[in-house]
């Protein structure tokens, strides 16, 4: 594929990167460089660093190895993950939608295969994009809708502010194209929805779709490990480097 490296200035309220001692590192990194036809399900991490050896898990059907979705009923595919007090998390992705029902990008608790959007998988901040943007801070608790999606990838990003060693205070926040949509704000209990403070029941990351085509690219998980570093501020900006899809 060609690839650029594309950089987002993205206002963050409360937070500032600062250059001279913070920096990214890489949880998980793909790039869905396999073929068509090929079914995601067992394919390696292009990187992983959280224990090497995992693989993209979920049911049959719906993702292949190069990121096309493709219509065939309601399925999730995810890796494994659980968050720790202390640090930021950045989980990022490009979607193309083409037509059906979504395709979401999330994190859940749950199993995922019942979508990252929807009580079964326990979403705790997803991303769900088809002809608009949607953001749900959990099931039931959806962030501002009606957000244009742009035409063609659509690039996400959901930062989980882990910084506090209280979980009940993690927070949340959604961006479209770099800029801040939803957020950033805490989960709190709703009906069925687990109780405040259960951010840190966070198990996977990964993608679902409801009988949609389209394709996913550039998915990764990022921490910035050193949370001292960034000064709390009433107004700030994170500064988030990512790949995207060639044109």
């Amino acid at each position: 594929m060609t690839r650029t490296t594309k950089t987002l200035l993205a206002g963050v309220a409360g937070l500032i990167l600062t250059a001279a001692s913070a920096h990214a590192s890489t949880i998980y990194q793909h790039s869905f460089g396999g073929s068509d036809g090929v079914n995601l399900l067992g394919t390696g991490v292009d990187i992983d660093n959280n224990g090497g050896s995992n693989t993209w898990s979920g049911s049959t059907g719906s993702f292949d190895a190069d990121g096309s979705v493709d219509g065939e009923g309601s399925h999730g595919v995810w890796l494994p993950f659980s968050p720790t007090s202390g640090n930021i998390y950045q989980l990022s992705g490009s979607i193309d939608y083409a037509s059906g029902a979504w395709i979401t990008l999330g994190f859940a608790n749950g199993n995922p295969d019942n979508h990252f959007n929807s009580i079964p998988a326990e979403p705790y901040g997803s991303v769900l994009v088809n002809a608009g943007v949607t953001t749900f801070d959990g099931q039931g608790l959806n962030g501002p809708n009606g957000h244009a999606a742009v035409s063609g990838f659509n690039d996400v990003d959901i930062v989980l502010d882990a910084t506090d060693a209280n979980s009940a205070n993690w927070t949340v926040a959604f961006y479209l194209e770099g800029a801040l949509v939803s957020g950033p704000s805490t989960i709190t209990n709703s009906g069925t929805w687990p109780a405040t403070g259960d951010l840190d029941r966070i198990q996977y990351v990964g993608f679902s779709t409801s009988s949609a085509s389209g394709t996913i690219d550039d998915f990764a998980l990022t921490i910035i490990p050193e949370p001292g570093s960034l000064a709390l501020m009433s107004l700030g900006g994170l500064l988030i480097t990512r790949r995207r899809r060639g044109n």
